[in-house]
């Protein structure tokens, strides 16, 4: 049997970023204006920087810098948070340690922050460049399917063959729209409360996963079948 291939988001599942990333998007956000509510940090989750930024200044009438100004203040922002607090979810690197699955990363973050998360969370040892898709790759970000399409698609996988792992609301649905397994993922800081399982059941999540040994312990069960 074809093994099955494993697409990873990124934030809120291999690092622990939601905190830092809600941080930053009240500060740069707030130069603006607008004060960012816990609703509207659940609406941005899992989409691209500049999606998010024309859903707001569409929805609230902001003045914003124009997309790729705006998307380089956003990068120096949050990248100084997360050079100073950003941690792995917990079990990650041992989770990637003894992985033999094969998987890729699939992520609504931008390839420069991509690289910084990961070399401060000493993930980047397991995600080489040909195993990451960003948004910069595709025209619609999560909700849309494009980027876990167009990650399996260059790992030789078929949707219908792939398990999408993601914490995200938008995420989920992105990855029903492409045909695929959705895993919602609670295993970080952010997700510890049951209504956020709750959230990710409703969004059409097909299992629930609360931890990276739980993850380990339902691949090894497919793969037993």
């Amino acid at each position: 049997m074809k093994k099955l291939l494993l697409i990873f988001d990124n934030d809120g599942v291999l690092v622990d970023s939601e905190a830092v990333l809600a941080h930053a998007t009240q500060t740069l956000y707030g130069r603006y204006g607008l004060q960012v509510t816990p609703e509207i940090i659940d609406d941005m989750r899992g989409r691209s920087v500049k999606d998010n930024r024309a859903r707001i200044q569409e929805q609230y009438g902001l003045t914003l810098p124009a997309p790729d100004d705006f998307l380089a203040e956003w990068e120096a922002l949050a990248g100084a948070e997360y050079e100073q607090r950003l941690q792995a979810v917990p079990g990650a690197v041992a989770f990637f340690e003894q992985l033999t699955a094969p998987y890729c990363l699939a992520t609504s973050g931008t390839p420069s922050l991509v690289t910084l998360k990961h070399r401060v969370t000493g993930l980047n040892k397991f995600f080489p460049a040909e195993k990451i898709t960003t948004a910069a790759d595709v025209a619609h970000s999560k909700p849309a399917p494009d980027l876990f399409l167009l990650a399996a698609k260059r790992m030789g996988y078929a949707p219908q063959d792939c398990w999408v792992i993601e914490d995200a609301i938008n995420g989920v649905k992105a990855a029903k729209a492409a045909g695929m397994f959705a895993i919602g993922f609670t295993a970080a800081s952010h997700m510890q409360e049951p209504a956020e399982a709750q959230k990710l059941r409703d969004a059409g999540a097909d299992a629930i996963v609360p931890s990276f040994d739980a993850l380990h312990t339902l691949l090894t069960k497919q793969q037993a079948a």
